[in-house]
């Protein structure tokens, strides 16, 4: 019945804990015989830290307790525990068939923590055995042994650490447990460990090793003694040394060259003190009990080269030719290098091949020619050989030069001195012969000295000597030698020519030859060709047979400025002539030109004459021949004088260059029926030709004509124009351009002052006293490009100035600002002459940009476009200055407002103090709140009495009072800025009340109270507004007006300051003061 309610309280306990097992129970392995006890732990968490909860414990997976069941008191296998949430199991006197699984289940969860448990005994010892002898490639068997190890132990094979894969393993536990392996052995494993280790559970190990001594057969190196590889120097003794293995050791050892034996003994050295001349191969029988052994060795021979040249030592070639020389060398080793060089020069290789190719053979490749072959011999040591050709070279005469005494730069002698010619230069192989010819022609002379002992004007021409040998004629280059003369008349034009007027391919001809070259001139009437625009002359030299003369051809063509034909200007007299240096031609040719033309008129053809006055038309006509008839008609008809008018006869008026006639018809008394239109028909042998002449009244001019550009410039144009009729009044010219207007009575004017690189349309139209010309005449001109210099700026910051650099006298500096606007003009615009560079002073107010214009001396409109200095920043010291000043200034005008102010608050509280009715006394602060013609308001007194932080309030009037009555008022003042108090009376109906802060709004007074006089104390923790309240005995001041402490401190105390504590520097809100932390509170004392 109790082991019932036992089971039942704790299946209730188990229902209301929830858990789970968190850690069961670890594998362990304990020592036989050794270890007396065993625990195994299970740990929980539970819900509420409880251990009252159900774990059962299992062997094997069958339940052998839980923990609803009690404890067994004594037991002599198992012992069942827990402590604060660990479970244990104790296994005692611990058997090898205490060997199994241990199970660890919480509740009824399924889940089940076993751990392994193993009671073991250690392995014993290992031994190796193998079976026979151990002989290289063939397999070998060992067995490790070990007994006693439960559980049955496993075993690891290593030969040299190297673990041997798969052996076959025979455990027992408790009894006698082996392992065997079968190998196949090599030489490389005699002296190598074989090692077994044995191991159970217990992590004891047991381990023996064994050392292969495995037989093989002797195994032979060879080598020359001293040396890394078999080579040997020709003739120089060496010795071989047989470096043997051998298991068992080796017997016997013989040495043999091919079929012969040279050594039959025990010794592994070979000496062969004679050397060898070529490879020999050498042998080396070893034998031992398993069998012998052969190596051979190819003993190689190494010599330096034998060299030899395949072409001799001597060859001769033709310049021009191909040339081969070939190296040929013999060594060992065959590696050879080779290398030539010339004319024993060996720090001048020509090249690193065995052979030389020469094309185009040259004088310059001829000497001795030396091949020098290399190899490397044993021991780095290098081995040479080498051999020699000479090459003789065959070549024509280097190219002479012919050289003249007395010389002369210009080539030109005088005839009748002596020259003596000379050939130089002209060494050739062979040695050369020399010949001389003269333009072109052998002169029959040999040698290389050629002398004439007096010159003559024949012996003018080109000079020249060959050199000549076997392989080949080399001639000179000519030389000139010339015996000078005075330019010779060849040809010219007709000295009699007539021209047609308008042709355009008319022209004059003058040849002239000579020694040197002649220059030719042309005069007009005697003025030099040069001196006049009319003309264009050319100079052709044309080549002379006998290649000494200077043949020179001078064209005149009748071509020139505004021209490209002939006119009737060109009638007159020309002349040709040439000279040299050495003087002037003996013949200078003249040429007379007659220009013909029909006729032709001159003048408007208008007359413009005023009624009454008298006018002449004239008929003027030019023609060369002369007009033989000039007629006169109107209408058709011949007129001849008459009552009205008057008919010249045919007048010559010139005849230099051409023929001027003229007609005239004279009106005595102008006619409306005169203004009419009259015909002159002029004929001579050339053609016939008509002219309309009008006689018309005053008027406005007629445009001009032929307006052309005479010149221009950058700043400006020279134009010209043919004035039209005059109307029959004196004219002006009127010229605009752009916007330039000018007025002259000229044909033709000089614009300035202009723009560069700008286009112009220039108008001229006629102008007199009834008006301007119907039409224009009109150009469009483009002005010259003006280079302007660009100035170079630069900011001081030290001292805040700008240097300009601009280097031109014709030129001046503009200097400008700029900060985000547009740019200014600085120093009233001045343009300023830079010599280099100057330097400006800068002044406030100061700008970001600063800049400077390069302008035209003078033109202040013609500039470069501005260079700047970038972003500039003024020097700190001056931005100082700046603000100081400036900030000073604001504190002077803050400083005198402050002052005011306070005056005229001070005048206005003392005002106010005497109108009250209550003055002040002791200390405090007294609030007026009556007009002063209330008579029976008695002085209140406000004293602060420290450190008590008592204010005593009364009046006059007052009746004593006990101190713990209210006119005494105890409160914590250490925080406070002031306190003030107020004397009020109870309300009367003829009272009025006025607000001291505001007088512009009434002062509403408390409700009426009991009759006397109270003194109750009233706190008020923020400021006055505007607003107005009930003022009751409850109420605070929190609806007074706002006002500030300075100004009620004024006018509560008259000007003079009170003593009040201020007890922290922050800012409260209510008073213009930096205190925070100090509540601002007011008491008011109501009477």
């Amino acid at each position: 019945m109790d082991l019932f309610l036992y089971t039942v309280i704790a299946l209730l306990i188990v229902q209301i804990t929830t858990g789970d097992i968190v850690e069961g129970p670890r594998d362990a392995v304990y020592r036989n015989n050794v270890d007396a006890n065993a625990t195994l732990t299970c740990r929980v968490e539970t819900s509420d830290n409880s251990n009252n909860v159900l774990i059962y414990w299992s062997i094997n997976g069958s339940v052998v307790y839980n923990t609803l069941l009690p404890a067994p008191t004594a037991s002599p296998k198992y012992y069942y525990s827990n402590n604060g949430g660990e479970f244990y199991m104790t296994i005692f006197n611990l058997k090898r068939e205490d060997n199994a699984d241990y199970g660890c289940q919480y509740g009824y969860n399924p889940r089940v923590f076993t751990a392994r448990l193993i009671v073991a005994d250690p392995p014993g010892d290992a031994t190796i055995t193998s079976t026979g002898n151990l002989v290289e490639n063939e397999p070998a068997k060992f067995t490790c042994s070990s007994s006693g190890g439960y559980p049955a132990p496993t075993f690891v094979w290593t030969k040299d650490s190297e673990i041997i894969p798969n052996p076959k393993i025979t455990g027992v536990d408790g009894g006698e447990s082996t392992s065997e392996i079968t190998v196949q052995l090599t030489k490389a494993d005699n002296n190598k460990e074989l090692r077994c280790e044995v191991k159970n559970e217990l992590e004891e190990v047991k381990n023996t090793t064994l050392q292969l001594d495995v037989e093989f057969k002797p195994s032979i190196s060879l080598r020359v003694t001293g040396r890394e590889s078999a080579v040997v120097e020709r003739g120089k003794g060496f010795t071989l040394t047989s470096n043997v293995e051998s298991n068992p050791n080796w017997t016997n050892i013989e040495w043999k060259k091919g079929s012969q034996t040279l050594a039959n003994s025990n010794l592994l050295t070979l000496d062969q003190p004679d050397g060898i001349k070529e490879d020999t191969e050498y042998t080396c029988i070893v034998t031992n009990s398993l069998g012998n052994t052969s190596s051979s060795l190819n003993v190689a021979v190494n010599y330096a080269p034998n060299v030899t040249i395949q072409e001799g030592n001597e060859v001769t070639v033709n310049e021009g030719d191909s040339l081969t020389l070939t190296c040929m060398a013999e060594a060992v080793p065959p590696q050879i290098n080779f290398r030539w060089t010339k004319d024993n020069d060996v720090s001048t290789i020509i090249t690193v091949s065995n052979r030389i190719d020469m094309r185009f053979v040259t004088k310059d490749q001829a000497g001795t020619y030396t091949c020098t072959a290399s190899n490397e011999l044993l021991g780095s040591k290098i081995g040479f050989g080498n051999a020699s050709i000479e090459v003789h070279v065959y070549y024509a005469p280097n190219k002479p030069l012919v050289t003249i005494s007395p010389a002369s730069p210009s080539g030109l002698h005088k005839a009748g001195s002596t020259a003596t010619f000379s050939c130089s230069g002209g060494e050739g192989n062979p040695a050369a012969s020399y010949l001389w010819f003269r333009n072109g022609i052998d002169i029959n002379h040999n040698g290389s000295v050629l002398v004439i002992d007096v010159t003559t004007y024949n012996d003018t021409g080109l000079y020249e000597c060959a050199a000549s040998n076997a392989i080949g004629t080399t001639r000179s280059k000519p030389l000139y030698a010339a015996f000078e003369d005075v330019p010779e008349f060849i040809s010219s034009s007709p000295s009699e020519m007539n021209m047609t007027k308008g042709n355009t391919s008319s022209f004059l001809r003058c040849e002239y030859r000579g020694l040197p070259e002649p220059i030719i001139e042309w005069f007009y009437e005697g003025t030099p060709i040069q001196q006049l625009d009319r003309y264009i002359v050319e100079h052709t030299i044309q080549p002379d047979a006998s290649a000494v003369y200077k043949t020179v051809v001078s064209i005149l063509k009748f071509q020139g400025v505004d021209r490209d034909h002939v006119n009737e200007e060109d009638t007159g007299v020309y002349s040709c002539r040439a000279y040299s240096t050495v003087g002037e031609s003996q013949r200078q040719q003249n040429f007379t030109v007659t220009v013909l033309f029909g006729p032709e008129f001159q003048g408007f053809g208008k007359v413009a004459a005023d009624l009454g006055s008298e006018a002449i038309i004239d008929c003027e006509v030019l023609g060369n021949p002369a007009a033989s008839s000039i007629a006169l008609l109107k209408n058709g008809q011949e007129i001849n004088t008459n009552n009205f008018w008057t008919v010249s006869d045919i007048e010559l008026i010139d005849h230099i260059k051409y023929y001027k006639q003229k007609r005239t018809i004279t009106f005595h008394d102008v006619k409306q029926t005169d203004y009419t239109t009259f015909t002159c028909k002029a004929t001579s042998s050339l053609a016939e030709e008509e002219q309309q002449l009008i006689l018309q009244p005053p008027g406005q001019p007629d445009s001009p004509t032929g307006l052309q550009l005479v010149d221009k410039s950058w700043d400006s144009l020279s134009i010209k124009w043919i004035p039209g009729f005059d109307g029959g009044r004196p004219q002006s010219f009127i010229i605009t351009a752009n916007g330039i207007t000018a007025e002259t009575r000229n044909t033709s004017i000089v614009l300035k002052e202009l723009l560069p690189e700008t286009d112009y349309s220039v108008e001229v139209t006629g102008k007199n006293e009834f008006g301007h010309s119907e039409s224009m005449a009109t150009i469009d001109v483009h002005t010259d490009f003006l280079a302007i210099p660009t100035p170079v700026v630069t900011y001081n910051k030290e001292d805040n100035s700008l240097t300009v650099a601009l280097n031109s006298t014709d030129f001046c500096a503009v200097i400008l600002a700029k900060d985000d606007g547009d740019s200014i003009e600085l120093f009233n615009g001045e343009c300023h002459v830079v010599t280099r560079e100057r330097k400006f002073q800068l002044t406030a107010p100061f700008h970001n940009y600063y800049m400077a214009k390069a302008c035209v001396m003078g033109r202040s409109n013609v500039c470069s476009e501005p260079t700047s200095t970038g972003k500039v920043t003024v020097k700190d010291e001056m931005i100082y200055i700046i603000i100081g000043v400036v900030g000073g200034i604001l504190l002077l005008i803050l400083i005198a407002a402050i002052v005011s102010y306070i005056i005229v608050r001070q005048h206005r509280s003392k005002k106010a103090l005497r109108k009250a009715s209550s003055p002040v006394v002791d200390t405090g602060h007294i609030n007026q709140v009556m007009e002063a013609d209330e008579t029976d308001i008695e002085p209140a007194y406000a004293t602060y009495a420290p450190p008590n932080n008592n204010l005593n309030a009364t009046t006059s009037f007052s009746p004593p009072r006990s101190p713990s009555s209210n006119n005494t008022v105890q409160e914590d003042f250490d925080n406070l800025d002031c306190v003030y108090a107020s004397v009020q009376k109870k309300p009367k109906a003829n009272v009025k009340y006025v607000n001291m802060f505001n007088e512009q709004q009434p002062y509403i007074p408390p409700p009426p109270v009991d009759d006397g006089f109270d003194l109750p104390m009233q706190r008020m923790d923020s400021p006055p507004n505007d607003s107005n309240s009930d003022n009751t005995e409850q109420d605070t001041l929190d609806q007074l007006p706002v006002f500030d402490k300075d100004s009620y401190l004024s006018l509560i105390t008259g000007g003079e300051s009170q003593p009040y504590s201020r007890l922290s520097n922050t800012s409260e809100s209510g008073y213009s003061t930096p205190d925070s932390r100090v509540k601002k509170v007011i008491y008011e004392v109501i009477v």
